[in-house]
C-alpha cells in the first residue's frame, strides 16, 4: 500500500540539497574504499613477506585484516543505503518510512539523508538485532 500520496511532498529545492549530500557522501565512500582496500592489499602482501615473524606479529596482522574487511563491509553497506536513497528520491518516495509509510522526519532526514526508517520504526528495528 503506498501511502506517500497523503504525505505533504519535501519541497524542490530541500530534495536537490539532499541529493547533492547524497552524491557527495557516495564519492567520499567510494574514495575511502579504494583506500581501504588499497591498505587492505598492502596489507596482505607484507604478511605474505617471508621475513622472521613471531606469532604476535602474525596474530596482529590477521586482527588488522579482520577490522579492515570488517570496516569495507560496513562501507559497502552505507553505500547501497546512499544508492537506494538516490532511487528514493527518483521514484517519490524519498522522506516515507519504508516500514510504516509514515514522514521520515526533516530533522532527521538532515543528518542521516539515506534513512529509510522514521525514528521510532529504526529505534524498533535496532531493539531486534
Amino acid at each position: 500500500m503506498n501511502t506517500a500520496t497523503h504525505l505533504p511532498p519535501i519541497q524542490e529545492p530541500t530534495l536537490r540539497h539532499q541529493l547533492e549530500l547524497l552524491h557527495q557522501r557516495r564519492d567520499a565512500i567510494r574514495d575511502e574504499l579504494m583506500s581501504m582496500l588499497s591498505e587492505s592489499e598492502r596489507i596482505a602482501d607484507a604478511s605474505s613477506t617471508p621475513q622472521v615473524r613471531d606469532w604476535k606479529d602474525t596474530a596482529f596482522a590477521h586482527q588488522l585484516a579482520g577490522v579492515h574487511s570488517t570496516a569495507v563491509a560496513q562501507l559497502r553497506e552505507e553505500l547501497s543505503a546512499v544508492g537506494e536513497a538516490m532511487a528514493r528520491i527518483g521514484d517519490g518516495s524519498y522522506g516515507t518510512c519504508r516500514q510504516c509509510g509514515g514522514p521520515i522526519a526533516d530533522e532527521r532526514l538532515a543528518v542521516q539523508p539515506a534513512a529509510s526508517r522514521c525514528l521510532d520504526c529504526q529505534s524498533r528495528a535496532e531493539q531486534h538485532v
